[in-house]
């Protein structure tokens, strides 16, 4: 099946889309039938769901991917993966600004309450208002690159989405203690960049990886991205005890932003237009 090139990207902006759609509704969906059902009977309801998710999977086509006779091996895997993303120069040279990115950006969800609390001098409303508005932000993103597909540019719009975030942390971090509505709408915009930073980068990946190593080259991007959360967080607990939660959000917002215009000047030179019309990508 021969897919154009722009609806990967926006295929994962719906698959955003629905992804923060039952991520909000979840909760206020289990409190619902919590009022209205025993234990017993949400936990029949959940295996309904599930049962109706497999059900719908029967009428999704995989297709057949290029086979090797060899054993499964870890060993291979991981060499072949890591073959496979040394050929790609692009990703290569945008990786370290993304692993930066992402040690720097993981530890802003978990300080959002710190900083409501103790420096906005919030209640738990407060945070209620900031995790709904960040997620609002993530749902119009996915909205928007669902219908529009984004930029040719793959890795301009990369950089341009970790600049908006470390651009609003920055501000979030420099703000007043009467500044709290000021931080609800970063809290928009650093839902909202996540969206323009993963998805152009997932299509990517999937339109420059042969089908036969993209799941050893998607599982070593993941493994290096996962490595990079518990570092962040791992730093960020003894700064933020010392400076404060306000402090880590300007000076993490410094360095995403010096981290966005690292990944523009490593990626400028290989940045070129990678969604011509007539290119196509065959699933």
């Amino acid at each position: 099946m021969l897919v154009p090139m722009e609806m990967l990207t926006k295929a994962g902006g719906w698959g955003n889309l629905i992804t923060s759609v039952t991520t909000m509704l979840g909760p206020v969906l289990g409190a619902v039938l919590m009022g209205i059902f025993s234990m017993a009977g949400i936990m029949l309801v959940d295996i309904l769901g599930a049962a109706f998710a497999i059900a719908c999977l029967l009428f999704v086509r995989i297709p057949d991917i290029p086979r090797t006779a060899e054993k499964p091996d870890f060993r291979t895997d991981f060499k072949q993966g890591f073959a496979a993303m040394r050929q790609n120069r692009p990703l290569m040279a945008a990786l370290p600004s993304l692993v930066l990115a992402t040690i720097l950006y993981m530890p802003l969800g978990a300080l959002f309450p710190l900083l409501v609390r103790t420096h906005f001098l919030g209640e738990a409303w407060h945070n209620s208002v900031v995790e709904v508005v960040f997620s609002a932000g993530l749902m119009v993103s996915s909205l928007i690159i669902g219908v529009w597909g984004g930029i040719r540019k793959r890795f301009l719009m990369v950089s341009l989405a970790i600049g908006v975030l470390g651009a609003a942390a920055l501000i979030s971090g420099a703000l007043p203690q009467s500044g709290y509505w000021a931080f609800v709408v970063c809290c928009f915009f650093m839902g909202g960049s996540g969206t323009f930073f993963n998805v152009p980068l997932t299509a990517y990946i999937q339109e420059s990886t042969p089908p036969e190593v993209l799941g050893k080259v998607f599982s070593l991007y993941l493994t290096v991205m996962t490595l990079a959360m518990p570092i962040g967080l791992l730093v960020a607990g003894p700064v933020t005890e010392v400076m404060g939660a306000d402090k880590w959000f300007l000076w993490s917002g410094i360095a995403m932003v010096g981290s966005a215009i690292l990944c523009r000047v490593m990626t400028r030179r290989y940045d070129k237009e990678t969604m011509p019309a007539e290119q196509e990508v065959r699933l």
